[in-house]
């Protein structure tokens, strides 16, 4: 067991993959016919060594989970393996922006202002659209978040909760869609749940780092409180304010990752 930043803990757990040039093997290979179990091994016949590494929060019971990978016991790709799991928020910021503003553009009518959960909401294809957006973009932030940034945070209790909360409210966005009274209803308290999540992850944010990206997440904190009290305010132009307070806390996630990095 590691202290790791007086916050973390991980458990270390190896799985060995490949021939063992002994019989007298002790990963999980299989024994070599006609090596003798009790003879030391004379030639490395190369093996591959995952070593799981499990994270855990002090107080949290929700593991991180962690890969290096080895071969004949060179470290070959733990970096590597580290970046790419910062490469779904970007796949999902690009994928948000992209098809949501694309929704917004082919069903606002300036006449008839609505949010975009009731534009998407006017028929089936439209709700099943959204849905995927909302599901797979979710998802991809949420993957990043969990097993990138959240580890290396101070206030990594704060930073999940946060984030669990979000993820949730979002799946349940898909699943209520703004029709119907009930629907409705608990579309729009989801909704404004996890509004309060995004505010939430980017003034944590803003406390975590120093320098300019402390200024940057602290002006997408201000920028954010103003535009969600506009939604409230101003009806008539809401999905110009939706939009851009959705699209700054995905820009507050990927300068996150860049100040973790």
């Amino acid at each position: 067991m590691l202290d790791f930043a007086g916050r973390l803990w991980y458990n270390s757990s190896v799985i060995y993959i490949g021939d063992w040039p002994s019989g007298k093997a002790t990963g999980s290979g299989p024994v070599i016919g006609g090596s003798n179990p009790s003879s030391p091994a004379k030639r490395l016949l190369g093996s591959l060594q995952i070593e799981l590494q499990t994270f855990y929060i002090e107080n949290v019971r929700a593991p991180f989970l962690f890969t290096r990978l080895y071969y004949s016991g060179d470290p070959i790709c733990y970096h590597d393996c580290m970046t790419i799991v910062t490469y779904p928020a970007f796949l999902a910021a690009f994928l948000s922006v992209t098809c949501l503003t694309y929704l917004a553009w082919r069903e606002h009518n300036p006449e008839k202002p609505r949010t975009l959960s009731e534009l998407a909401a006017d028929n089936q294809k439209l709700v099943n659209r959204f849905r995927t957006v909302l599901w797979v973009c979710g998802t991809l932030f949420a993957f990043t978040m969990f097993f990138y940034v959240v580890p290396r945070v101070t206030h990594a209790h704060y930073q999940l909760m946060a984030w669990i909360v979000y993820y949730g409210c979002e799946v349940l966005l898909g699943i209520f869609p703004a029709r119907g009274n009930v629907e409705r209803l608990l579309h729009n308290v989801f909704a404004y749940v996890m509004g309060v999540a995004m505010l939430v992850t980017v003034f944590l944010f803003a406390l975590e780092f120093r320098g300019i990206f402390t200024i940057i997440e602290s002006a997408l904190t201000i920028t954010m409180v103003i535009l969600g009290v506009l939604t409230t305010l101003d009806r008539k132009r809401v999905i110009f304010y939706e939009l851009p307070f959705i699209f700054l806390s995905h820009v507050s996630i990927l300068t996150a990752i860049f100040a973790l990095g």
